[in-house]
């Protein structure tokens, strides 16, 4: 006996076969597969609402996942050397070694307001707490956390006394899935520093939720 299931699925429109969209089922009350500008999409009956399966052009067998599937697999722990950074935005940055400080100090040499370094990463869909580990001193200056030139903290970093790898959590942080900028940014500095440096050891970034 034959599986109703199966016959049922590749009874195709076959008055669809020289269009763009094929319907599962002849009664037009099925899922439809659709071409969609080289783009296969998966829509309702109505032709309204639809899936994008955006494995576009295979060069070997694949697997098409939904973004659903993808945005759940995103997660994870994003650890930054400042050292690694994509780009200079102003100042000049270096590595320093310090006994003290876990794996040194990278810092804006130029001691300069608005001295910025950039970093590129990608955030999966979701919320994230960024980390920032550095040092306070009495030269330390005020920065920025920037997320595609969004403020999402600005961090002291002066003290009368150095303290090595002091802790600053951001929580709440949205991530897109998207590559995006992640910026230190010198905005200012305490009315007692003598400095605008940014002295960092670590950046780290995990997702929450």
């Amino acid at each position: 006996m034959a599986n109703s299931a199966l016959v049922k699925t590749n009874n195709i429109n076959v008055a669809s076969t020289t269009s763009t969209k094929f319907q599962i089922d002849s009664a037009n009350s099925g899922p439809q597969l659709k071409n969609s500008s080289g783009v296969m999409q998966v829509r309702d009956s109505g032709d309204a609402a639809f899936a994008k399966l955006s494995v576009l052009t295979p060069t070997a067998d694949e697997n098409a996942v939904t973004k659903a599937y993808a945005d759940a697999m995103s997660t994870g722990h994003i650890s930054i050397i400042p050292l690694s950074y994509s780009s200079i935005t102003q100042g000049s940055w270096g590595q320093h070694s310090d006994p003290d400080q876990f794996g040194g100090n990278f810092y804006n040499g130029t001691n300069s307001n608005g001295d910025q370094i950039n970093y590129k990463v990608i955030l999966g869909v979701g919320t994230w707490t960024i980390r920032i580990v550095y040092k306070k001193e009495g030269a330390g200056g005020k920065f920025k956390v920037l997320l595609d030139t969004v403020e999402k903290a600005e961090i002291d970093s002066y003290a009368g006394s150095s303290i090595a790898n002091s802790i600053t959590d951001t929580t709440g942080i949205i991530g897109t899935g998207a590559l995006s900028t992640l910026s230190i940014q010198v905005s200012g500095k305490n009315g007692s520093s003598v400095g605008y440096y940014a002295e960092l050891a670590l950046i780290s970034m995990w997702r929450t939720a």
